[in-house]
Formats: C-alpha cells, structure tokens, sequence
C-alpha cells in the first residue's frame, strides 16, 4: 500500500516535479524485508541543479526542536548508528571502517555533484539526538525528504541522482538473479560421524541453493511486482533480404525455412504497410511502434488502439559487418521505404550496395574526403597532431586505405630526430572499432621494426588484444596499489632492458587504471630511459570508455 501510494505521490501529485519517466525494483535485505530502489527521471525543467533546489527537496540534518514531529521520525527512522568505535561489531562494519562511510564530514554549504551524488548540506550546529544509550550529531543523518518521512513514517532514504551509473545500478538489480549458496549434503549417525567412506563427488557433494524468506515467500505467492518501469523497450530487427532468424527443432530444418520464407518480418512488414497505408509513409522504421503494434500472428502491423509509452531500439550492427551497418542506417533515416531495393534508391537510381545509398545521402563521408584531409594535414602537421587526427577518424569513421598513408607519415617525418613526449587517448564507447584499431596500429608497427607492446589493466581485456598482456605483468606493479608504489623493475635487469627497448605501449580499458598506476609506470620509465620526459619519452597510446 506504501509503494502504491508513493507512485501516486510521484506521479499523480507531482511532489518533485513532473516525471517523464521511472523505474524500480524490489530486493529482501538481510532481515528478509522487502526494501524499494526507485529512479525517478523529471522533465528539463524540473531537475534539481542549484543547492537551493537540493536543499528544499533533500536534507541530511537533524530538525531543530520547533519541528518535533519530524524530529522523532528522525531519530527512529533517519539515523546511521551506532557503528565505527562505538559499535565495531555493527553490520556496516568492514576493515574496521564503516561501509556506508559514515560518520560523515561536517559541511556548510551542499556540493552539487560528487561521484554522481550531491554532497548534502550537514552543518555544526549543535542540534543531537539520543538514540538508546549513543548520542548523534548531523554527521549520522540520512538523506530524506520532509513530506515523505512524516507522509508515510517509514526509512525512505532520498538521494539526488546526477549519473547514469546510477541507472546501471539499478537495472543491475533486476537481471543479475538470485542470490545463491553453496550447500554440502552429508549423511551422518547419531554421533554426527559420516556414514561409511565419503566419496568425492563435487555434483552430489554441492548444491547451488537459494534461501526465501518468509516475507519474500509471501510476496511472490500473492504475485506482486518484482520491477517495474513506466517505459516499455521495443526491438526491432535489422537483417538482409532472405537472412531472417529463423528457429527450429532439430530435424525439422526445411519445414521451418519454408514456413519462415512465408511469413513476414517486422522489416518486411513496414515495406507492405508503407504501401499499403499514406499515414505510415511518413515515419521511420524506428517511429512505427509508436503508432502500430505487430501482430506475431498474422504478422502485420496493425494501428495502436491504446498508446503507452514505448522506446523503440533496433539491434546494432557492427560497422565491421558494412552493409548490414549502412541498412540500419538507411532505416533510421528513410521514412517510407516500400522494398529493401526502393530503401537504396536515390533520385530515381538503385544504388549498388546501402553504403553508397548513404553517401548519396551525405549520410556518411567517403574514404576519399578522409584521404585528402590526411594528405593536406600531412604537408604541414606534426606527427602527434597526425597520429590524433588519424585515431579520431578510425574512431568516428570506417577508413580503408588511409591507414598504411596516416602511419607511413607519422613515423617517418621522426626517423633519425629525437623523440619528443607523444602521449594519446583514443575515446570511443563500445563498437564502433577501437580495439580493431589497436590490432592495426600494432600489427603495421611490428612489420616495421618498431617495437610494441600491448596490455590492459584486466586479464580479459588483455585477452582482446594481440599478444596483450596485464599492466602488473608488464611493469612488475605491487598489490595493493597507493600513492608511494613503485615499479619493481631494476633498469639494468632482463625485463628493463625489454621495456627500454619498446618504442610504442597501446594499453588499453585506461578509464579502469588508477592514477598511481600510471604515476608508478611514469616513474619506471624514466629510470630506465634516464630522462625526466614523461613515461621515458615513449609512445603511449591509452584507448577507453569514461561513459
């Protein structure tokens, strides 16, 4: 009954703004209690951005004792504690520091954005209360709302979210299972002694086990939500003409192309419903969901009677694999589209592949324009500003014959002068072909006797990559790492001598290294090249992901 009226709080009465969106999900803490992770998404003009707008929605303080009402929700309700020296054996305890990082720093004034959290509001001003025999400040409060605490009485923690981290959280909650344990089955006498020789067997001998509480039992009996979220997500498939998935049971393969090769897609579908339907003429592949629905049956679309809110996502297509890249392309941007030839033709003409369909659409440069940039820049840039130019384009764009050219010039405008510090970041998120990249780069650089090396700060990353190998491997780094950490590698020892030899270092997931990793690797390389350039005066190439 909680949940259901805080949603119609949120939603209906609009407590902090109007919502476009929402998503929650419900887990059972230790105790066995169903406990709520809610996201709330408000439009533009409702977001909280100043710390006059945090400070009204949310406060970390203890009330003052004009307000004794929220006062006592405060104290039985809102307070961290007791943990830390007053209580070491507390739940929150790890390493002897409390997990919740509590208590926290006195602060005057609310820092808007930390971490993806703001830093709220939590001032000296000498109010405390008195929970059992420990007495709390202002350090030990929990972020809350004053109309939902007095509203429903109940711990409802309330934090101002500023990341999608927190999105991924929360979504974490909702695919990642059950929590599981390992159990070992025994069959034992009244004097607890193991019946007859114990056999080794791991599949008997484990069990994976779930344990449901009471309350988690009765929640699932009574069929209540686990999740729920105000957007439905819609996928829509991208294939070529005649290459639909098609599933079947073993044995049954020809019956089940035939069948597939009668039935349309949701590709397919859109072409007859644009041909049939003036209205549906005008949307986008990815804007049909919103107007019609399809029917697995039938396999139509047929119009939406009831509209809801819906995100439409078509399968990505990787740009290695180019043409089924281009289609999607062309699906995201040809409205109306009746066949997959009359998707590629142009002003009356049929182009040959998708890909020049989109460059007749200026949807995508050629190659060429990329070539000419490069052989203009080459005239008068130097090779850093080359290489960055090159990797830029590798990124954003699927270049072929510039590469051997971009390569060619960088490295030999340096042949025979001083190196000078060359350091590089190539930032792309996942698929658009940064670690195709690094594979280039190094193959072309071994080829031509230039020494490289790649790694990663993971061993699966590490994985990924030719020859790749982890940091710690590398530069010899002590576990754990701090900010006096060195590498432990003697410039005069075997694997000194390797690492003075390597001209270039590719590493990569570098949004995941710690800054004294990359101060340690700093300082090694400067030992062994006795040079106070930075890391040596070699090429380091960082590739990664801050999104």
């Amino acid at each position: 009954m909680h949940l259901k009226e805080l949603m119609i709080d949120i939603k209906d009465r609009h407590i902090f703004g109007v919502p476009i969106a929402h998503i929650y999900a419900i887990e059972f803490k230790r105790r066995g209690l169903p406990h709520c992770q809610l996201l709330v998404m408000l439009r533009e003009e409702d977001k909280l951005r100043t710390r006059k707008q945090i400070d009204e929605m949310v406060c970390a303080e203890i009330p003052s004792l004009d307000n004794p009402d929220l006062g006592e929700c405060v104290r039985t309700l809102m307070i961290h504690g007791p943990c830390g020296i007053s209580n070491p054996n507390s739940g929150c305890m790890v390493d002897g520091t409390c997990e919740k990082k509590f208590p926290k720093d006195f602060l005057d004034e609310t820092n808007t954005n930390v971490s993806g959290y703001p830093v709220y509001r939590r001032r000296n001003n000498g109010e405390k209360v008195q929970v059992g025999t420990h007495e709390f400040d202002n350090r030990f409060g929990v972020p809350y709302n004053k109309y939902l605490l007095e509203q429903y009485r109940a711990h409802i923690n309330v934090e101002v979210c500023s990341s999608v981290k927190i999105v991924k959280y929360l979504f974490k909650y909702i695919y990642k299972g059950h929590d599981c344990a390992n159990m070992e089955i025994r069959h034992v006498l009244n004097n607890n002694e193991p019946t007859g020789i114990h056999e080794h067997n791991e599949v008997k001998q484990f069990l994976s086990c779930r344990y449901v509480s009471p309350p988690e039992g009765f929640w699932r009996l009574s069929e209540f939500k686990m999740h729920a979220q105000s957007h439905t997500v819609y996928r829509l498939a991208v294939h070529f003409p005649d290459e639909q998935h098609v599933y079947y049971r073993e044995g049954n393969q020809r019956q089940a192309a035939a069948k597939a090769e009668e039935r349309d897609t949701q590709v397919t579908a859109w072409f007859k419903l644009n041909q049939t339907d003036e209205n549906a003429r005008n949307l986008f592949y990815c804007s049909v969901p919103e107007h019609y629905v399809f029917n697995k049956q039938t396999t139509k679309w047929t119009r939406r009677i009831r509209f809801s809110n819906i995100v439409t996502r078509m399968y990505a297509a990787s740009p290695r694999n180019e043409e089924k890249f281009y289609l999607r392309m062309l699906l995201l941007h040809f409205p109306g589209a009746t066949s997959f030839s009359n998707l590629k033709t142009i002003d009356g003409q049929e182009m040959a592949t998708f890909k020049d369909a989109c460059i007749r659409l200026r949807l995508v440069e050629n190659d060429n324009a990329l070539q000419e940039a490069l052989t203009e820049a080459a005239a008068h840039q130097m090779p850093r500003q080359l290489l960055l130019m090159f990797s830029m384009m590798c990124v954003f764009n699927q270049p072929r014959q510039i590469f051997n050219a971009v390569v060619a010039s960088s490295f030999s405008v340096e042949q025979g002068e001083q190196r000078e510090n060359r350091l590089f970041y190539v930032d792309a998120s996942g698929g658009p072909g940064k670690t195709y990249l690094l594979h280039k780069l190094y193959e072309y650089l071994n080829a031509n006797n230039i020494k490289t090396n790649t790694s990663a700060w993971t061993g699966i990353a590490a994985t990924l990559l030719k020859c790749g190998k982890t940091l710690h491997s590398i530069f010899k780094l002590p576990v754990p790492l701090s900010k006096k950490s060195i590498c432990h590698v003697p410039p005069n020892s075997e694997q000194g001598n390797f690492l003075m030899q390597v001209k270039v270092f590719i590493i990569d997931e570098a949004s995941m290294i710690p800054c004294y990793a990359l101060k340690a690797i700093d300082k090694c390389l400067k030992d062994i090249m006795n040079t106070p350039t930075a890391f040596g005066g070699k090429v380091i190439l960082l590739g990664g992901d801050f999104r």
